[in-house]
């Protein structure tokens, strides 16, 4: 009883969404901290690009490339990504630290993937800029 009480408050009360280092040096999300609740999330990867990875739908193996968009200041940017298997399909997107995406993050201004819903720049910089500095 206690715990569909818990239950029923968690969902009354959402934890809201803000970017936060998920991996210090490695990885930040927008999402709820400590968990996988996230609709974006940006990793360091070893050759010092970064890799934009959301949750997907996408009927596709993993393994398999597909396309995806990334959408900033009015613009859109069709780059491919590899499928990867999980609980949840994730996109893996690889870009520059330069990308057009990244800049309009580290400018506060909201960026999107596809037909997702916008995810707002306002407190990316204060992650990305050391992820992209611990990433060269």
């Amino acid at each position: 009883m206690l715990y569909a009480i818990f239950l029923m408050l968690a969902a009354a009360n959402p934890q809201p969404f803000a970017w936060v280092t998920y991996i210090p040096g490695e990885s930040i999300i927008h999402g709820v901290a400590e968990t996988d609740s996230r609709d974006l999330r940006i990793d360091c990867t070893t050759s010092g690009r970064l890799d934009v990875i959301i949750w997907s739908d996408v009927a596709a193996a993993s393994g398999a490339t597909v396309p995806v968009v990334l959408k900033a200041n009015g613009k859109s940017y069709r780059v491919p990504a590899v499928v990867f298997d999980g609980d949840m399909p994730q996109l893996v997107a690889p870009v520059a630290a330069d990308h057009p995406f990244i800049r309009a993050l580290l400018r506060g201004q909201s960026v999107s993937v596809n037909n997702n819903p916008p995810v707002p720049g306002t407190g990316a910089a204060q992650h990305l800029k050391p992820l992209i500095a611990a990433c060269k």
